[in-house]
């Protein structure tokens, strides 16, 4: 849903909620704010609780992700979505902080570079390839048509593209089920390194 999010925003989100000024009111503003300390008070004690149940803490990221998504997929309207994004953030930052941080247990001793390599593939090259056809297609079969500022006749994002994300996001418990059976060791400084990498990556999006 990436590659969509920006047009989903312009052309969905805010006509749906009444323009830009609608959005900006104090209510929405607030929620939002309280959304915000909510989701950093969780990633910290999920990250301390982590510690000592890693493989407990991959698990309820990535369901809890996945109940944002499918919340995401219900409505359009600015609270539902400032409620989603809740724990599609906290999911999302838990699961990735700890991949990050786990990674380098099951790379054998001296091939770092060759298996960071297989890890861009499998983390960058084939989301990227993947991802956005499923969310076409999801679009697609939601069709939703608009008149741009071409005066030309396209199909916007939909909402539906969120559900097959917490689909995608479902079956990705099973891979991660047998990651977590085979053990995971995680120590609290590689948490923290994980946590300033994701940080930075996601200034830079």
């Amino acid at each position: 849903f990436y590659p969509y999010l920006l047009t989903y925003v312009q052309y969905v989100i805010i006509p749906d909620n009444g323009g830009v000024q609608n959005i900006l009111k104090a209510p929405v503003i607030i929620t939002a704010v309280i959304v915000v300390v909510i989701l950093l008070v969780c990633i910290v004690t999920l990250l301390k609780i982590s510690t000592k149940k890693k493989g407990f803490c991959l698990i309820v990221g990535a369901v809890v992700m996945s109940i944002g998504f499918f919340l995401l997929s219900t409505s359009t309207s600015i609270y539902v979505i400032l409620l989603s994004i809740l724990p599609v953030v906290l999911g999302n930052a838990i699961v990735n902080i700890l991949f990050g941080a786990t990674i380098k247990d099951f790379i054998p001793e001296g091939k770092a570079g060759l298996f960071q390599g297989i890890r861009m593939i499998f983390a960058v090259l084939l989301p990227m390839i993947i991802g956005p056809f499923i969310g076409d297609e999801a679009c697609k079969r939601a069709a939703r048509t608009i008149i741009n500022e071409a005066n030309a006749e396209v199909i916007v994002p939909a909402k539906d593209m969120f559900l097959w994300a917490g689909i995608v996001c479902i079956l990705g418990l099973i891979p991660l089920y047998f990651l977590v059976k085979k053990g995971v060791e995680i120590k609290e400084s590689d948490i923290l390194d994980s946590m300033k990498k994701y940080t930075r990556i996601e200034s830079e999006d």
